[in-house]
């Protein structure tokens, strides 16, 4: 009985593992990357310019606009329904703008310590609204997440992050923000 259970827990494991396969070559040229800026390219102009917080926060901010307008911010696709027309929705009109507000208001205040407060409680909102409201990871006839939701949570989740990094002026690794990442969302698409 415990090894016919064994086996089930691993193809369980296999399984989900197979559904996220394809993001190998993906996540194999941000390792290079990654390495690459942390490495070979840390005093290059170019990467302090991109890697700056104006620069993680104007991504950010765009990020979240073109989110909140193809629905991939809030997406209220489950099972079969998949809705894809670009509109906005009382609901997903408010969730982008509390977004922006407090991006934008974490980004302007003058001291650190809110700035840090204020990002910290639009991710943790964000993050609430992940698990608990939004859809996409559960569509189609098998039951998978959606790649265009999927990759959104992704960039989105990185760059919040990143900001968040940046304006903390923590000295955190850049490859914890990736590995930090992959495991929300790896959770996400497999618990829930």
């Amino acid at each position: 009985m415990k090894s016919r259970r064994l086996q089930y827990i691993i193809m369980e494991l296999l399984t989900s593992l197979n559904e996220i396969l394809f993001l190998i070559p993906l996540i194999a040229g941000i390792a290079l990357i990654t390495w690459l800026v942390d490495n070979r390219l840390k005093d290059n102009q170019f990467v302090a310019n991109i890697t700056d917080a104006r620069a993680i926060f104007r991504l950010l901010i765009g990020v979240v606009v073109l989110g909140g307008v193809y629905l991939l911010d809030y997406s209220y696709d489950y099972g079969c329904i998949i809705i894809r027309d670009a509109r906005l929705t009382s609901e997903n009109f408010k969730y982008t703008s509390i977004a922006l507000f407090l991006i934008c208001l974490g980004y302007l205040l003058p001291k650190q310590n809110l700035r840090v407060a204020v990002l910290s409680l639009e991710l943790t909102l964000w993050l609430y609204k992940l698990y608990f409201i939004k859809g996409g990871y559960n569509t189609g006839l098998g039951g998978g997440a959606d790649l265009g939701v999927l990759g959104y949570d992704f960039i989105a989740l990185v760059l919040r992050l990143a900001f968040l990094r940046k304006i903390n002026q923590l000295h955190i690794n850049p490859h914890w923000i990736w590995i930090t990442t992959f495991i929300i969302l790896y959770l996400r698409m497999n618990l829930l």
